[in-house]
């Protein structure tokens, strides 16, 4: 998916922004504050990448409430604020017509029913907690993911 451009995430507010297409992205600092959780999907094509959580919005939904959603099914963890910090338009997968991809950080809060971070996903995605000095190590980190870890300075750039 090509970046076609990106955009100024001051002119969202992701509690009143709805959109019919969007793609959010969490990044979620776990309670030691230096821990994120991580997932691997492997319904999805080789190479099974590590990506931060998150998915397609819902008709309706907020991007806040997109992201808490997707959070929760993916980790179990909760967040009761996000920042957005990142905006990208990107081409479609089928080449046919664009969609966002906006990326939110918060500080998880807990999680669903006390039960701590997830081992499966719902749809059955592998949960894993990766320590900040752990990242730089990943080859198989979602390259997407890795630019934005880097760009909020969680990753150190090369």
């Amino acid at each position: 998916m090509r970046i076609v451009r990106t955009l100024d995430p001051k002119d969202f507010d992701i509690q009143q922004t709805r959109h019919d297409d969007f793609t959010v992205v969490v990044l979620a600092v776990l309670p030691d504050n230096v821990s994120l959780p991580m997932i691997q999907d492997p319904r999805k094509p080789q190479p099974v990448y590590v990506k931060l959580p998150g998915g397609e919005g819902e008709y309706g939904e907020s991007v806040f409430e997109a992201a808490q959603r997707e959070l929760d099914e993916e980790t179990g963890a909760l967040v009761e604020e996000l920042t957005l910090f990142r905006v990208e338009e990107r081409v479609n997968y089928d080449g046919k017509g664009t969609h966002l991809v906006l990326y939110v950080a918060g500080f998880v809060t807990g999680y669903k029913d006390g039960a701590g971070l997830k081992e499966l996903g719902d749809e059955g995605e592998i949960v894993n907690r990766f320590k900040q000095e752990e990242l730089p190590e990943l080859v198989d980190l979602f390259r997407p993911h890795r630019a934005a870890l880097e760009e909020v300075g969680f990753l150190p750039t090369f």
